[in-house]
C-alpha cells in the first residue's frame, strides 16, 4: 500500500512538472534579438520664452528646426480664476477641450507670440491673490506630423517605407 502512495505521488509530481515546463520555456524564449538599424532624426527643435508682465503673460515660441511644425498649448490655473483668464487672439483656435492650436504650420526659423490676459481687477484674481501665490502655467507642444492644413492633429503617418513620401490616415492608427 505504501508503494502505491509513493508511486502515485511520483506520478503526480511528474505531471505537475510536465505542465509547468512548457510555460517556463515559453517565458524564457519570449526575448529575441534582431539586427539592423534605423536612422532617427531629432532635428526639429522649438524654443519657449515666457515673460510675465503687468496683466498678462507674453509667450514666444520659436521654431529652430529644419521644417514647419504645428503648435498647440494649454493653460492651467485654479478653477476659480476662470473669469480672470482670457486668450483673445485670432491666430489661435480653441479645440473645445483644453488646447489652443496655432492656425497654421510654423515655418522653420519663425516665431509666434501668445498673450494670456490676466484680469487683475477681477474679484476672482483678488481672492486668489489673498490666498497666496497665483500660478498660471502654460504648456506647449509641437509636432512635425502632417495635418489637414487646418491644424488637425489627428493625422498620423502610416507608411514610412519611402523617405519623403508619407500616407496619412485621419482619426488615428488602425
Amino acid at each position: 500500500m505504501k508503494k502505491r502512495y509513493i508511486s502515485l505521488a511520483v506520478v503526480a509530481l511528474l505531471m505537475t512538472i510536465s505542465l509547468t515546463v512548457k510555460n517556463t520555456l515559453a517565458y524564457f524564449s519570449t526575448y529575441s534579438r534582431s539586427d539592423g538599424t534605423v536612422a532617427v532624426s531629432l532635428t526639429d527643435v522649438t524654443d519657449f520664452e515666457e515673460e510675465i508682465k503687468e496683466g498678462y503673460k507674453d509667450i514666444t515660441i520659436t521654431n529652430e528646426g529644419n521644417g514647419p511644425v504645428y503648435v498647440r498649448f494649454a493653460v492651467f490655473y485654479p478653477s476659480d480664476l476662470a473669469e480672470a483668464i482670457s486668450i483673445n487672439d485670432s491666430n489661435w483656435k480653441y479645440d473645445g477641450s483644453m488646447y489652443y492650436t496655432y492656425n497654421q504650420a510654423l515655418p522653420a526659423g519663425e516665431s509666434v507670440n501668445l498673450h494670456v490676459n490676466i484680469d487683475q481687477n477681477s474679484d476672482a484674481f483678488k481672492k486668489a491673490e489673498e490666498r497666496g501665490t497665483v500660478n498660471i502655467v502654460v504648456v506647449y507642444e509641437t509636432t512635425t506630423s502632417e495635418s489637414d492644413g487646418n491644424g488637425d492633429w489627428s493625422a498620423v503617418v502610416t507608411d514610412l517605407s519611402n523617405e519623403g513620401s508619407h500616407e496619412t490616415t485621419q482619426g488615428g492608427a488602425e
